[in-house]
């Protein structure tokens, strides 16, 4: 499977996604996390394929390529990203009104021989 990056391709998802990432953001409350993972969507057409299996892991060596330690993320989704080695941290408010409490996640990630990234 490729993964194409929006920003390289013209694709007929980019305005959906473009549009929906103003409906997200990270949680200006909550300041002391960051930086956030946000934004991995995966079109219907494409759901049950293995696109967001693949999406997720790429995840750690993108992060870590940009020089960060960790990372956050908050979702309504249970189970899915333990499976990509976050870790469940709790519940945490959210600014949306259809989903005021979701779940707050976090990878630390580790450089290439295991151990974790020190401060960069």
């Amino acid at each position: 499977m490729e993964i194409i990056r929006l920003e390289d391709e013209n694709s007929p998802y980019f305005e959906s996604i473009y549009d929906w990432n103003y409906a997200w953001d990270d949680l200006y409350c909550r300041p002391d996390l960051y930086p956030w993972l946000i934004d991995v969507y995966v079109a219907e057409p494409f759901r049950g394929r293995g696109v967001g299996r693949a999406l997720l892991a790429t995840v750690p060596e993108n992060a870590r390529n940009a020089g960060l330690t960790e990372l956050y993320l908050y979702t309504t989704h249970a189970g899915l990203y333990e499976k990509f080695g976050w870790t469940y941290v709790g519940e945490v408010d959210t600014f949306r009104a259809d989903s005021p409490r979701e779940r707050l996640y976090r990878l630390a990630l580790q450089h290439p021989g295991g151990h974790p990234l020190q401060g960069l």
